[in-house]
């Protein structure tokens, strides 16, 4: 009898050991009320023969319980040169298993919005399915993903040597592409980067505070950046099937055009040219003659302009 309950006591001390998380992961991608990121991204078309930087904020603004009962950590991702754009998201870290989950409104079914975007218990070269991170800041909607932790490491941020996981997404569409991304302790995401021919978009963060530490430098933004006079919106949805929204707001009067790439740099649509005043825009795109494809969608403001990738998916 002292036999079996010794051993009963060496399978729960097992299954303990095994079974408890490790709390320093949720250093990997603190979300603490209060925390603030700002990022610069940067777009390398090489096609167009253009490159684009633009800056963007997160913060954790507040705990959120959504219809599914479960507590989210509300994030306001904000355009740094455009405050009008801007997002919210809902994430939570679980304890248990140390993945982090994105909740997304589904009205038929609250069983099926907690989608899994990041598994940080995942050992280096192991996989997972998932949801697709890359749909982040501009854009809603989830691609189903398979999650691959790459490598653990550690590298120079602000300063500071400190431990690193590098995770890619690879999403399942038509199309896919992998997104890399390193989430560093202490500081969260840090960098990210995916790149098709003749493409290559860079995140790269700039500043960070995190409770009571601050990293960086703060709106370290180009001023030309935010002297810009109108914005392109994401078009909604994206993906899409058989037509989106694009929209676009004018803080002046102007000469304005909108028209669609595809990626061999050829114009395969115009969807305005001329004149319009000041105020918020929509134009439905609907490509019935377009293949399947990414294509780019550009407003064009005077000598400036503003790009949106798009992905029809037939």
């Amino acid at each position: 009898m002292r036999f079996f309950i010794t051993l009963f006591i060496i399978l729960i001390n097992i299954q303990v050991l095994f079974c408890k998380p490790d709390s320093s992961f949720a250093d990997y991608y603190p979300l603490e009320i209060g925390n603030y990121w700002e990022y610069r991204e940067t777009i390398n078309d090489q096609i167009i023969g253009s490159t684009e930087n633009s800056y963007f904020s997160i913060k954790v603004v507040s705990d959120s319980i959504m219809s599914n009962g479960k507590n989210y950590k509300k994030l306001l991702m904000r355009s740094l040169s455009d405050t009008n754009q801007y997002n919210f998201v809902f994430e939570r870290f679980d304890t248990v298993s140390s993945n982090i989950y994105r909740y997304e409104f589904s009205p038929s079914n609250s069983d099926e919005n907690d989608f899994l975007i990041d598994s940080l218990s995942l050992s280096v070269n192991e996989s997972c399915e998932g949801y697709y991170r890359g749909w982040h800041i501009k854009s809603k909607g989830l691609p189903s993903a398979t999650l691959t932790h790459i490598e653990s490491n550690v590298d120079t941020v602000f300063g500071m040597v400190l431990q690193f996981k590098h995770f890619s997404s690879n999403n399942h569409m038509s199309h896919p592409d992998t997104y890399h991304y390193l989430m560093t302790k202490g500081i969260g995401i840090t960098g990210a980067y995916k790149s098709e021919v003749g493409w290559r978009y860079d995140l790269n963060i700039v500043y960070a505070k995190i409770e009571d530490k601050t990293y960086g430098v703060r709106n370290a933004i180009n001023t030309k950046t935010n002297s810009t006079s109108f914005a392109l919106q994401p078009n909604y949805p994206n993906p899409f099937n058989l037509s989106t929204t694009i929209t676009y707001s004018l803080n002046r009067s102007g000469k304005i055009e909108v028209v669609v790439f595809n990626m061999l740099g050829q114009k395969v649509a115009i969807l305005y040219d001329g004149f319009q005043n000041t105020g918020i825009y929509s134009i439905n795109f609907n490509p019935k003659d377009l293949v399947t494809g990414i294509y780019i969608c550009q407003l064009k403001f005077g000598d400036q302009y503003q790009r949106q990738k798009l992905v029809l998916t037939k």
